[in-house]
């Protein structure tokens, strides 16, 4: 069975400072388990069978795709043999192998390496995803995969749309570890907001049904849902920075609790802020819905509960 990467020389050709002098052996277990643990779930292991069988006759978009995937596949491929890379094992022990041709980087310059290869290999993953997303004819094993199938039963489908709503960087990586309360986010909250027509509102909008003035309401769920996601995500490891959030799994958890009290302090006031961003979205969704009830005749009013979510937690509540 062909794989993304095969040998050395493809490994070369995708991440160019690799040691032309590598054994593939050292590598192809780690490719295996980037590309069954990371990329299959992403996108279906029948896409991956159609473009790596058909390598050398593919061109134009297909082959852009392929290349992407080949590209993270490379960049996940040496983030998985880097866990392992500095260490030897002994019958007597675990310790750290030096080398004759130079010493092991330090421990920060691995980190900042293994946070390069993790967000390269993300993004070029979902680089490939945007690509075949933009040009479905030409991928039907990917469009009616069952992992692309469940990902369009929400909202908010890829990272990249999440980050049209709150920057995360189109970072996979973030966009899955927040996935699981983007969920919850759904459940619960709109629901509340939309009453009895949520689930109408859903079904409409899974069937690309959407009237005009159903269009409209989309911006603002997607907004709402985004900000709450992120503030229900509080314990992940998040970082506020300038270039926009994300989730690092490279922070290990004794570095996440040791974090300084004044750095914790700051991200809770941003994550509070972030939820009654999305607490006001939903009062704007709710209000826009009994102002122009006319445009919505499946909307019925009724009172709704106050929502609240469990700060210290990170649970989503309904009271």
């Amino acid at each position: 069975m062909n794989r993304l990467l095969n040998s050395t020389e493809e490994l070369k050709a995708h991440f160019a400072t690799v040691d032309g002098n590598i054994k593939w052996p050292s590598f192809k277990s780690f490719e295996e388990d980037a590309e069954r643990d990371v990329i299959e779930p992403a996108i279906g292991q029948d896409t991956i069978d159609v473009l790596t069988g058909n390598a050398g006759t593919l061109d134009g978009v297909k082959l852009q795709a392929l290349e992407l995937l080949q590209r993270s596949a490379a960049y996940l491929t040496v983030l998985n043999w880097s866990q392992t890379s500095t260490f030897r094992i002994t019958d007597q022990a675990l310790y750290i192998s030096k080398g004759n041709d130079g010493v092991v980087i330090s421990d920060k310059k691995l980190r900042d390496f293994r946070s390069h290869c993790e967000t390269a290999g993300y993004n070029f993953l979902d680089k490939a995803i945007d690509l075949m997303e933009r040009n479905l004819v030409l991928f039907p094993s990917y469009a009616d995969s069952g992992v692309r199938q469940e990902q369009m039963k929400n909202f908010i489908r890829t990272a990249i749309e999440f980050s049209a709503q709150k920057n995360i960087r189109n970072s996979r990586v973030t966009f899955l570890a927040m996935r699981e309360t983007m969920l919850d986010v759904e459940d619960h909250y709109l629901p509340v907001a939309m009453g009895a027509y949520y689930p109408v509102y859903k079904e409409r909008f899974l069937d690309d049904d959407l009237s005009q003035p159903e269009k409209v309401l989309l911006p603002m769920i997607r907004k709402a849902v985004a900000f709450l996601t992120i503030a229900g995500s509080g314990d992940l490891p998040l970082q506020f920075t300038a270039d926009g959030i994300f989730v690092s799994r490279l922070n290990s958890s004794m570095d996440f609790e040791q974090r300084d009290p004044a750095d914790q302090a700051r991200i809770q006031y941003q994550l509070d802020d972030l939820r009654d961003k999305g607490m006001r979205k939903l009062n704007e969704l709710r209000t826009h819905l009994i102002d122009n009830a006319t445009a919505y005749p499946d909307f019925q009013f009724t009172a709704a509960p106050d929502v609240e979510v469990n700060s210290k937690d990170s649970g989503l509540f309904i009271f």
